[in-house]
């Protein structure tokens, strides 16, 4: 890999500390970072790099793109934009880097609208099987 790369990947900027996460490895386990790092276009996590470098990972095409249009210097945020960013997310990345655009809030009105869905079909499932167990525990009795 290209120093440069990994240069740009370790130096991203901190979007989001995380006191609580501690990321590792999916595949090997091995310990990586607890931030979330941001080149103003992408988040990813610290120590994405490795994923890279020891299991042989490659960078999505709009990624490697972004990279090369700011010629391998991660821009530099000033602390109100990485605020905005910080509040624009709703979705923050697990392994691969996301494109801000993907995980603004913009969309987060569709995942409530699926969670409410989801929660109302839960109720519905357990409420269902709890008439039915009563039921049966009726009739059994």
């Amino acid at each position: 890999m290209d120093t440069r790369l990994r240069s740009y990947l370790e130096n991203g900027f901190v979007l989001k500390p995380s006191k609580d996460l501690y990321f590792k490895c999916t595949a090997c386990q091995m310990p990586l970072g607890a931030n979330f790092l941001t080149d103003g276009s992408y988040v990813w996590i610290e120590g994405y790099e490795h994923y890279i470098y020891i299991h042989d990972y490659a960078l999505s095409e709009g990624f490697l793109s972004n990279i090369k249009q700011n010629d391998f210097q991660v821009p530099i945020l000033n602390e109100g934009e990485a605020i905005s960013l910080r509040t624009q997310i709703t979705v923050w990345p697990k392994i691969h880097p996301v494109p801000i655009d993907q995980v603004r809030k913009e969309s987060k009105k569709e995942t409530q609208e699926a969670f409410i869905e989801r929660t109302m079909q839960r109720a519905k499932a357990t409420f269902t099987k709890f008439n039915l167990d009563m039921l049966s525990y009726t009739l059994h009795d």
